[in-house]
């Protein structure tokens, strides 16, 4: 890869991603990904500025707040920023659009794209081109894949079954068969109440939001609930043993296999009330 004589422009910033939470969970993954974008840069004599890491994070729109955090860096720091670097195409973007306007923008600004595995990816007419085809495959697989996955989730919640990340109150368990979620035993029980309080008409939700708060509800990463996340709670069906998918309108509430969290007459009682 080419690059200036003087150290002005010869800096690269090196992006790394991985699709989900399990991938990101694995810290070989992203850290091999940026370990081989290190090598790249030291056999082209280009120190790394700045790494950004976007885990558990889909490359199906450029929407990625560490995509968009070094988007900003490069403009920021055109004069010293020459390349970004990345393992593959494929971490840089799963939508040909994308990729090419994101390219177009980068260069605009003197800054390259290359890839430690697509190495013929330059600005030649060739290496146009290569990206080109590259990014219209990668498109294809991310595209293919979500319909295999759409039909999975479908199948999945048909049979009782919540296919995604557990809501507050639940946790994941494994398993390819039974229910796939159970009951969270710190946060369960404040759940239960927050649906209990309000079903007494006596309380406002900002009321309920308080007194569970002051009990010890918290989000997964252990901060308070906000006011939305509390509204999406008492609307979920979940809470009372049934699985929905939201994607499909028409889709009728299946009974889950998990275990409700709330009865039936308290759940029908909060929809009344917020209704």
């Amino acid at each position: 890869m080419a690059h200036p004589r003087n150290s002005q422009g010869n800096g690269a910033v090196v992006y790394v991603r991985v699709s989900t939470d399990e991938q990101a969970e694995d810290p070989l993954n992203l850290e091999k990904q940026e370990a081989r974008c290190r090598d790249f840069c030291v056999q082209k004599s280009t120190p790394v500025r700045a790494v950004f890491v976007d885990a558990g994070e889909s490359a199906r729109t450029v929407d990625r707040p560490e995509f968009q955090r070094m988007l900003a860096y490069c403009r920021a720091h055109r004069n010293d920023i020459g390349f970004v670097v990345v393992q593959d195409l494929s971490r840089f973007a799963r939508n040909v659009q994308d990729q090419g306007q994101t390219i177009a923008e980068l260069g605009c600004i003197g800054i390259k794209l290359r890839s430690t595995y697509e190495t013929n990816i330059d600005e030649s007419p060739e290496g146009k081109m290569g990206a080109n085809m590259l990014g219209s495959i990668n498109q294809y697989f991310s595209d293919s894949l979500s319909v295999k996955m759409r039909g999975r989730t479908r199948q999945s919640v048909a049979a009782g079954r919540y296919p995604w990340r557990a809501p507050i109150g639940y946790k994941n368990i494994g398993g390819k068969e039974g229910p796939n979620i159970k009951p969270d035993e710190d946060r369960a029980p404040l759940i239960r109440r927050a649906f209990e309080l309000m079903a007494t008409g006596l309380n406002s939700k900002a009321e309920v939001l308080q007194i569970v708060t002051s009990c010890g509800l918290t989000t997964a990463k252990g901060k308070p609930l906000s006011k939305q996340t509390l509204q999406a709670v008492l609307r979920n069906p979940l809470y009372a043993g049934w699985v929905t998918l939201p994607s499909v309108p028409d889709f009728e509430p299946v009974r889950g296999l998990h275990t409700a969290i709330v009865r039936q007459e308290t759940f029908d009682r909060v929809q009344s009330i917020l209704a």
